[in-house]
Parts: C-alpha cells; sequence; structure tokens
C-alpha cells in the first residue's frame, strides 16, 4: 500500500519550494568593541590592598597546659561506689543514706488500709524501701540519688 500525503488545510497552498533562500537578515558578527580598563586606585582611597598573611613569630618559649578532667555518669546503686567528687575532686567511695520516698508511703498506705494493727510504720524501718542519697565522705557533697521505683 502507497503511502499519500494527507490534504493540504483550507486557505493555505502548499509552498513551491521547501525554504526560500536567505539573502541578507543580520549583518556578521564583528565583536564588541574593546573595553578600557579600570583605572588604578590611588594610594589611600578606596579600599586597603591586600597583603599575604605572615604568621607572627613566638613571644616565648612559656608552655602553658590545663587540664581539664571529664567524669563519666556513675550508675549508682543500692551499695556504696568509687567515684570522683565533682566538688573536692577526691576519689573515694560514696557514703549512704537513707531517705523516705514514695514506695515508703506507698507501702505505709497499703499495709494501713489492710493491718489495723500498726504495721503500716514498718516500711519506715526498712532500708530497702527508701531511697539511696550517695553523699561523698569528705566534703559531704550529695552525689547522686537512687529513687526506689
Amino acid at each position: 500500500m502507497m503511502q499519500q500525503q494527507p490534504p493540504a488545510y483550507p486557505g493555505t497552498g502548499a509552498p513551491s519550494a521547501p525554504y526560500p533562500p536567505q539573502n541578507g537578515g543580520y549583518p556578521p558578527h564583528q565583536g564588541y568593541p574593546q573595553q578600557q580598563g579600570y583605572p588604578q586606585q590611588q594610594q589611600g582611597l578606596g579600599y586597603p590592598q591586600l597583603q599575604a598573611h605572615r604568621p607572627s613569630p613566638a613571644v616565648s618559649a612559656t608552655n602553658i597546659t590545663s587540664a581539664v578532667i571529664v567524669t563519666a555518669p556513675v550508675a549508682l546503686g543500692k551499695q556504696p561506689t568509687g567515684v570522683v567528687c565533682p566538688k573536692c575532686q577526691s576519689q573515694t567511695t560514696t557514703e549512704l543514706q537513707y531517705e523516705t520516698g514514695n514506695i515508703t508511703w506507698l507501702t505505709c498506705l497499703l499495709c494501713a488500709m489492710t493491718c489495723p494493727f500498726g504495721c503500716c510504720l514498718i516500711p519506715f524501718f526498712v532500708d530497702e524501701m527508701k531511697d539511696v542519697v550517695h553523699v561523698c565522705p569528705v566534703c559531704k557533697n550529695v552525689i547522686g540519688r537512687r529513687r526506689q521505683c
């Protein structure tokens, strides 16, 4: 089967030649005219001239050293723990103090509801029911607390 070209749109005729030859048009590129450079600035006017950085010579041979002590967090439990005190910087084993906490009061309340004979006071005499406070034995600074859940 032979392919035929589609019919021309109404009102337009088929061109006699594909494109007319171009004569003239834009003139050939001549380039831009030579630009004049910027005038040199006079010394003292405008921005200061950049200079290369020269390292300054050492002033003295004194060495200054400083020590930075970084302490990692220590897991404080129910036993005395070896730590470096953040206040006095001594390396010691903590002393333990016990304080009444939420678990102590909750246990007291539960005992008071179930036992009318004063058993509710027992949690205040049992250290395992209290919060543990770790204290530095040198400066008596509180290092941390372990609360009963």
